[in-house]
């Protein structure tokens, strides 16, 4: 499917669904001479932000069990779908069974985290040479 076509089904900018493509976040899509080519079994396309969001709430999970995750990862379809994409792109990975549980974060993932927050807020500065311990903890 073309730029314009995804971008109507998955209602995200066609600006958008090119600079995901350029970044390669949307697995199997390519650039022809001129245009990228996005293949027609995608069932998801999701934005950075997007992404940043699900990976922040499964290190959340993965550091409180009690927290809530929101629906798209609690519905079995949708949970799986997402997680198979995540996973893809090597933004995740399963340690031992395939479940939520198991889910871990990669340093791929820790990366576009990061680079979102940065990009979010330019006041942003993670200087880990200078941190003191007497300043206290960070929190994200």
């Amino acid at each position: 499917m073309t730029v314009k076509e995804a971008s109507n089904r998955f209602k995200i900018d066609e600006k958008e669904i090119r600079k995901l493509c350029k970044a390669k976040m949307i697995p199997d899509a390519f650039k022809d001479e001129y245009r990228y080519s996005i293949p027609d079994s995608t069932v998801v396309i999701l934005t950075s932000k997007q992404i940043c969001s699900i990976l922040i709430h499964i290190i959340k999970y993965r550091n409180n069990t009690g927290h809530l995750l929101p629906e798209s990862l609690t519905n079995i379809q949708s949970k799986s779908i997402i997680l198979d994409y995540l996973c893809k792109l090597g933004f995740t990975t399963f340690v031992g069974e395939r479940n939520i549980d198991n889910l871990k974060v990669t340093d791929d993932g820790f990366d576009i985290i990061l680079s979102r927050l940065h990009a979010d807020d330019s006041q942003l500065t993670l200087n880990l040479i200078s941190f003191s311990p007497q300043i206290g903890l960070i929190n994200i």
